[in-house]
């Protein structure tokens, strides 16, 4: 599954559900505000877990990111810019000149 279906983004309802899923997070009280660490409790194979998952929905996280993405917000926030512009760029292309 990529992050677009049928020309749009998930929203963030269907998107936590995707990482619920993926990750196996059952019985967690979930929102935007949801922290990774504090609330979602995630250890390291978890966070590898969840930038393969990020990765699969076409918005890689790049570890210099990691420290700044606390809340299920700020990964959705990641997801939707990602995928946002990559969807952009595919439907309008820049078209560019060499300087040659």
């Amino acid at each position: 599954m990529d992050g677009l279906s049928e020309d749009r983004l998930m929203t963030f309802d269907e998107f936590v559900s995707y990482l619920a899923d993926a990750l196996d997070l059952t019985g967690v009280s979930i929102s935007p505000e949801t922290t990774l660490h504090d609330d979602l409790d995630l250890d390291s194979l978890q966070m590898q877990e969840l930038g393969l998952v990020m990765y699969e929905l076409g918005a890689e996280v790049i570890e210099e990111m990691i420290p700044t993405i606390e809340t299920l917000a700020d990964l959705y926030n990641l997801y939707h810019t990602r995928v946002s512009a990559e969807y952009s760029s595919a439907r309008y292309p820049r078209f560019g000149f060499d300087d040659d």
